[in-house]
């Protein structure tokens, strides 16, 4: 079963994103908080949707498309250590898909 109601709740979700890039296998960590809807059309076996709206830092600053507050992300693969990267959301709104595992209590996210 789903999360138990159908309709739309106010939701933010805070947490880690790996960004890596394929061709040179460099990568940043970013945290952030995703503030957004979660979306619950028709109570479904154990999947839920999220939409986030707007991405802000973990001080609650919103972060612009490619204007304002950065995110600042570390580096995590054999990018140089004690450099930090500005990273904007592009494309917002985004969607994400909750999976709840019944038999753990764990989440997975997909985009």
């Amino acid at each position: 079963m789903g999360v138990g109601f159908t309709g739309t709740l106010p939701a933010q979700a805070t947490g880690e994103a790996l960004q890596e890039n394929l061709s040179n296998g460099g990568a940043i960590v970013c945290s952030a908080i995703a503030d957004g809807l979660l979306v619950e059309e028709e109570p479904s076996e154990n999947l839920s949707m999220a939409v986030a709206e707007k991405i802000l830092t973990l001080a609650g600053v919103e972060v612009g498309e490619l204007t304002g507050a950065a995110l600042l992300c570390k580096p995590e693969k054999p990018c140089e250590s004690g450099m930090e990267a500005e990273v904007y959301p592009d494309g917002l709104p985004w969607l994400f898909y909750i999976d709840l595992h019944v038999e753990t209590g764990e989440t997975e996210n997909y985009m």
